[in-house]
């Protein structure tokens, strides 16, 4: 009788971590499934949960969780060509780029302009 509930314990105690175990699953994204190109050099994560991707050429792509949503310069980026990206206090995107800096609203990209250095 002492056999078989040790013989479950040593079971439970041997098998039981595996039937727990945490499974990791990393997905891929490439330019097929929507992303705006391939080279990501800069991402962010808004206050929403969403991916922005900053790209050297595509412009930028945001990641809702299914699908990406692409901007290029035909949409108002300065520059398609991305270099850094951040969200202020107020959830607008400031997206730094080859050509220089603009602010997204959400939905208008406005550039900003720097005053010139008179000296």
């Amino acid at each position: 009788m002492l056999r078989f509930p040790l013989f479950l314990v040593f079971f439970i105690a041997l098998f039981g971590n595996i039937s727990r175990a945490q499974q990791y699953n990393f997905r891929n994204f490439s330019v097929g499934e929507g992303l705006a190109q391939s080279q990501v050099y800069t991402m962010t994560e808004d206050k929403r949960g969403y991916l922005w991707l900053g790209t050297r050429g595509g412009g930028l792509s945001l990641f809702d969780g299914h699908t990406f949503k692409s901007y290029t310069e035909s949409n108002g980026l300065v520059n398609n060509f991305i270099r850094c990206i951040t969200e202020s206090s107020d959830g607008k995107m400031w997206i730094g780029t080859d050509e220089g800096l603009c602010i997204y609203d959400g939905s208008v990209f406005t550039p900003l302009q720097v005053p010139e250095n008179k000296a």
